[in-house]
């Protein structure tokens, strides 16, 4: 086991027998991507006046050393997932605040500069108009890079859809999963996501349509973050809490799951709040394809 979670405190490195904190300070750790050489980290809130930002999306050298901020012309609001495109070289964040996808290139403009701001609702209706306000609070993006097809989670509030589009970003197809939803991932033909108002992980069969799994975790848990090996599933439990200060601080736990949904194992992150986001360092299917890059 060797996973990196994003928490509201920090970027832990958890493995079989140690566990680590690489960033802290700067607010909610959200998103989490890499590419051969860089890390992208979404962080939101606690920087200084002088840079009058609010959140951003730090890249950092795999030693955590801070390379550079990109920078967007206009305020990022509630970032939530991340997710490097290896073959593409793009990378795209939900923009959940604004009901966008947006989505970077690092081999125009430096990569400092969105080369595409994909306003969602126009993507799903073609008489909608972009209004960069939180209509489906679109939280999560994932690609089939092997297909070609990306995977888009909208929360709803409710109600939640994965939305799958094509290369060009047309909607292919759109299923209706779980309540306030994060993260989708295609594994064995089947769609895994997090129904995190049910409290639960549910596994779906696009060709029948049908649910053909479902593992409720119990207590008041919140999951959110979601990696798969070859033979685990790593789930982050939030405790949830209407209390946002409370919920920021409180103990969190990754549930550690095999391939037939049933736990091995918990691990406790005392103070570390919400879970946001997990990758596993080799061999995630729910991630690019890419190793975590080592010093």
């Amino acid at each position: 086991m060797d996973i990196l979670v994003t928490t509201s405190q920090g970027l832990e490195r958890i493995t079989k027998y140690s566990r680590q904190r690489l960033l802290s300070g700067n607010g909610i750790y959200y998103g989490l991507t890499w590419d051969g050489s860089s890390i992208y980290v979404a962080e939101r809130m606690h920087f200084g006046p002088e840079e009058n930002l609010h959140e951003r999306i730090a890249v950092y050298s795999p030693g955590f050393d801070l390379q550079h901020v990109i920078r967007t012309p206009f305020r990022l609001h509630d970032l939530h997932a991340l997710f490097y495109h290896p073959d593409e070289e793009n990378l795209y964040a939900a923009n959940a605040g604004k009901n966008q996808i947006l989505v970077w290139n690092r081999g125009k403009s430096g990569g400092e500069h969105p080369t595409g701001v994909l306003p969602w609702e126009v993507l799903t209706s073609q008489e909608s108009k972009p209004q960069n306000r939180d209509i489906n609070h679109v939280n999560s993006v994932w690609w089939d890079t092997k297909n070609q097809r990306m995977y888009i989670v909208e929360h709803n509030r409710g109600e939640s859809r994965v939305v799958v589009t094509d290369q060009t970003y047309k909607p292919i197809d759109i299923m209706h999963l779980g309540r306030e939803a994060h993260d989708a991932v295609l594994v064995d033909r089947r769609v895994l996501t997090c129904s995190s108002r049910e409290g639960a992980l549910i596994e779906y069969d696009p060709l029948t349509r049908r649910k053909t799994r479902m593992v409720k975790f119990g207590g008041s848990y919140y999951p959110r973050g979601l990696a798969v090996t070859e033979d685990r599933i790593y789930v982050g439990l939030t405790a949830f809490n209407p209390q946002r200060g409370i919920r920021n601080t409180g103990t969190a736990k990754v549930l550690v799951l095999n391939r037939d949904m049933e736990t091995v194992r918990s691990i406790r992150i005392p103070g570390a709040g919400q879970v946001l986001a997990i990758r596993a360092a080799r061999g995630d299917l729910a991630h690019n394809g890419l190793d975590f890059p080592e010093e």
